[in-house]
């Protein structure tokens, strides 16, 4: 199949290529065949970002054996961005590149925690969590409200008072799909997936207990649900798998679609796409070191405990290698994240302590403590989308110390005093 891709500046070159090339593969073709410079970059076919998988797998509601030709646009990218849900009810966007403030995005009217805040895959929208029972969808150029998404609450009866009244939940938890065309929100007893685009909520799934994480398959086919126990539901039909298991606390699907892992505080539990359980990693809880962080990385699983060790595994479930923890009862993981390109993660203690591990070295780089004890934050850990920088809320979760990958402190973003943290994201 023949695909025309154009730069921004006009210029057009035409390429042979296969249903089952990848993003990547792509940009390194056209870097080739424009002779580009190393630069950050995407392809955008249609209105669909081209970051991830395959192209039949971006393109999956176009039969391509049926096309000549597919048109594209590739968009350098010229800024890292990032973004921050607040306590104060609002979402703030900067550029990670200069350190300046983009825009405030006004989440709610009532001064009340934004839980989370995450970009779409191609860096234009920001979907933001509130506490008051609504999520929203912002266009990121102009902090312009594109979408309210309300309907996390239900009517409930007060036997005591004969009245009803409407229960407001807070939404906990957001995912854009791969393709960028559905967004899932997770809250109290259901997680609901609308369509970016329009705003119009198309599924809500009954999930029986509080809906922590939310995670779309790489093929957007499938949505996995960690509220006590994971789900796995057809994102078409609604249909349903339930997985046999306890206290989970987050889902992810490995980058072929053929995984995926359940978190619960002493086991990861690694299952097919159809539910089938393939392997379990458990910790022994008698000390208290329990599991808090678990994602797959290319041809891996890594397993992170709370005093910050690494276990590699392959996904038949062997151990391949031990990157060591913090060596403190005192030093508990906090945080956790991973950059599968390279592919390197990064695991941040309590006290303040962060290390970067390269996973196919396993040579490690202590960043520099450039903050106080007793970092409190979950979500407050990110690599840029190109993987060159790494974030880090300070402890007060009124900063942003953003580094390189070799350790270096590039910037610090400061917040005001009522701007508290709860959740980071660069693209």
């Amino acid at each position: 199949m023949k695909l025309q891709v154009r730069r921004v500046s006009g210029e057009v070159k035409e390429l042979e290529v296969e249903p089952t090339i990848t993003a990547q593969q792509l940009l390194t073709l056209v870097a080739e065949i424009f002779d580009l410079p190393p630069s950050r970059r995407k392809v955008i076919l249609g209105d669909v970002a081209f970051i991830s998988g395959t192209l039949q797998e971006a393109m999956q509601d176009v039969n391509l054996d049926h096309l000549d030709h597919l048109e594209a646009t590739v968009v350098e990218v010229s800024s890292i961005l990032g973004v921050l849900a607040t306590s104060s009810g609002k979402a703030i966007i900067w550029d990670v590149d200069s350190n300046a403030l983009l825009c405030q995005l006004k989440v709610n009217d009532e001064s009340q925690m934004v839980w989370y805040a995450t970009f779409n895959p191609n860096g234009t929208l920001v979907a933001t969590a509130s506490e008051v029972g609504d999520a929203r969808i912002f266009e990121v150029e102009t902090g312009q409200l594109l979408h309210l998404l309300p309907g996390h609450s239900e009517a409930k009866y007060h036997k005591k008072t004969k009245t009803t009244k409407t229960q407001r939940y807070s939404v906990q938890h957001l995912s854009f799909s791969p393709n960028g065309r559905l967004l899932a929100t997770a809250s109290a007893t259901f997680a609901m997936i609308w369509e970016v685009a329009s705003g119009t909520q198309i599924q809500k799934f009954d999930v029986t207990a509080r809906c922590l994480h939310v995670a779309f398959s790489p093929d957007n086919s499938q949505l996995a649900t960690a509220a006590g126990r994971g789900m796995l539901w057809d994102v078409t039909s609604g249909e349903v798998i339930t997985l046999d298991t306890e206290r989970v606390q987050e889902m992810h699907f490995s980058s072929d679609h053929r995984h995926v892992l359940t978190l619960s505080p002493f086991a990861v539990m690694v299952w097919s796409r159809s539910g089938e359980r393939q392997f379990d990693v458990t910790k022994a809880s008698d000390d208290g070191f329990f599991l808090k962080k678990s994602i797959f990385c290319k041809d891996n699983l890594l397993v992170i405990d709370a005093l910050g060790t690494v276990d590699v595994f392959n996904l038949e479930g062997q151990l391949m290698k031990t990157l060591p923890g913090f060596n403190t009862e005192r030093s508990a993981t906090q945080c956790a994240a991973v950059f599968e390109a390279a592919p390197r993660v990064a695991v941040v203690n309590k006290q303040g302590g962060v290390v970067l591990w390269d996973l196919e070295t396993s040579q490690k780089v202590d960043l520099p403590r450039a903050w106080d004890l007793n970092t409190s934050n979950e979500n407050g850990i990110s690599f840029s989308a190109d993987g060159t920088k790494l974030a880090v809320t300070d402890s007060d979760c009124l900063s942003v110390n953003v580094f390189d990958v070799t350790g270096n402190l590039l910037s610090t973003f400061q917040l005001n005093e009522d701007d508290h943290i709860q959740a980071m994201q660069l693209m």
